[in-house]
């Protein structure tokens, strides 16, 4: 479990950017913007204790873990998601600051809709079976839960029935592994 001093630092310079609310996530401290998580430390069993996750595009992720592999990493539970693994206890204050606002605009211009460059292959191969291009009907599921909004699901004999706006969307359960 990360000890609360960890965080904050990151929590000092997430205060210093426009509409930063310093809240949890899963129980964790987390920083977001317009209502999304843009850092928060790793609540998975699978992060090492004292780690961030900074939410960034997968080309700027990978780049960074190949740069510098004792600060940067990835575990399996993450490698589907847009953000990278930070030891605290490695990472140089200037470069926590760098990674902490540039997360900050990534989100920002997620929620916004400007477009965000990805790496082909969101790498969601195992929920959807789409080869890990990560654009199979799960992945849009997904997608679309992960905004803000108001919906019902239903997990049916037929597939997961989403109710978004009126509109009625199922998507089949080929290949669909729910985790506890």
């Amino acid at each position: 479990m990360a000890r609360a001093s960890s965080f904050k630092p990151v929590e000092t310079i997430g205060r210093t950017l426009p509409d930063v609310e310093v809240t949890t996530t899963w129980g964790k401290p987390a920083l977001k913007v317009q209502g999304r998580m843009f850092v928060c430390i790793a609540s998975h069993k699978s992060a090492e204790p004292d780690t961030l996750v900074v939410m960034m595009d997968f080309p700027d992720r990978d780049a960074l873990i190949e740069d510098d592999p004792d600060s940067y990493y990835l575990k399996d539970h993450y490698v589907g998601y847009p953000c990278v693994l930070v030891r605290l206890s490695r990472v140089r204050p200037d470069a926590l600051r760098d990674l902490v606002v540039g997360a900050h605009r990534y989100v920002s211009a997620k929620r916004n809709g400007r477009p965000v460059e990805r790496a082909a292959g969101g790498r969601r191969a195992r929920l959807d079976g789409d080869g890990g291009q990560g654009s199979g009907p799960i992945n849009q599921l997904i997608q679309l839960l992960i905004e803000p909004q108001e919906y019902l699901i239903h997990l049916g004999e037929t597939g997961v029935h989403l109710f978004l706006d009126g509109a009625h969307s199922v998507v089949e359960p080929r290949g669909l592994v729910i985790e506890p």
